[in-house]
């Protein structure tokens, strides 16, 4: 691996803590590199083993938790640059090297396209094989949904039956198992909110940000939202009531260019051209 990666001249962008073993190798010290973190992953997947109802999973992630703590610490000294995925990522990094920089998910919105006016329903979407997002919609579902009479789609890939038969008790609740990339994309922008529920930090959700340049209302839990700026072009909440007081009030709203002009005026930063430009940048002048 490290032979290829030495073969010619170029930088070399480390997509991921689990694909860092050349840098951990110290093979690359002649090299520009960077390393591109998704999430702090030892965070991930201690979140991982707390949702997880499988006993054996539980332990096999909580060893991974431990395992990648001790690793992750390791390569962020190694590491010449560090790109982290939020400012809150960042600030942990920083607390074992100096050179780290925020570069924002790469996504496919390269406009802000929402729809005025109402939606007809709520909109919960994700991979519905993890864990964390299973325990995340069953809350919503017990604590929030169950307690309103507002029409939701929940939406994402490969639901188990149990948990299909589960959401077919709730008349206002449909399920739509495996959507396509374009299907989900109209469920986001018809919708009138997109809930984004997480009980744990977890980086950057690519769905938050494709639910801000899409969607028209979203409100999500406090634990994914750290930026001030980011925070005034969603709706954040952190209890049940939160949720159930956002939600109604915002199916009394229409979406207007008001809110347009705020998610405008902030989501700029997180165009992805933005981001190879800071890439650019870290590159031809060798610091942060």
């Amino acid at each position: 691996m490290c032979r290829n990666l030495l073969s010619n001249d170029g930088a070399i962008l480390i997509e991921g803590i689990h694909c860092s073993y050349p840098l951990y190798s110290k093979c690359l010290v002649d090299k520009k590199v960077i390393l591109r973190t998704h999430n702090i992953e030892s965070f991930y997947y201690l979140g991982l083993a707390k949702t997880e109802k499988n006993f054996l999973k539980k332990i096999y992630f909580y060893i991974e938790s431990l395992k990648l703590k001790v690793y992750e610490k390791k390569v962020y000294k190694i590491a010449q640059s560090i790109a982290a995925i939020s400012e809150t990522d960042a600030n942990i990094i920083k607390k074992y090297t100096d050179k780290v920089f925020v570069i924002y998910p790469f996504h496919e919105n390269d406009t802000i396209s929402i729809k005025y006016g109402k939606g007809k329903y709520a909109l919960i979407h994700g991979d519905l094989s993890v864990s964390e997002n299973i325990h995340s919609i069953l809350w919503l579902v017990e604590n929030v949904i169950s307690k309103l009479q507002y029409k939701f789609i929940i939406a994402g890939k490969n639901p188990k039956k149990v948990f299909s038969k589960f959401l077919s008790r709730y008349e206002n609740i449909k399920l739509i198992p495996n959507p396509s990339s374009s299907q989900m994309n109209e469920l986001i922008e018809n919708a009138h909110i997109n809930v984004i529920h997480s009980f744990y930090p977890q980086g950057m959700k690519l769905k938050l940000l494709n639910s801000l340049f899409r969607g028209r209302f979203v409100i999500v839990s406090s634990s994914l939202v750290r930026d001030e700026d980011l925070m005034r072009t969603c709706f954040i909440a952190q209890t049940s009531n939160d949720f159930l007081n956002h939600i109604n009030n915002c199916f009394n709203m229409e979406f207007s260019s008001y809110y347009l002009e705020v998610r405008q005026n902030v989501l700029s930063k997180y165009l992805s051209e933005n981001q190879i430009k800071k890439i650019l940048h870290i590159l031809n002048d060798g610091n942060n």
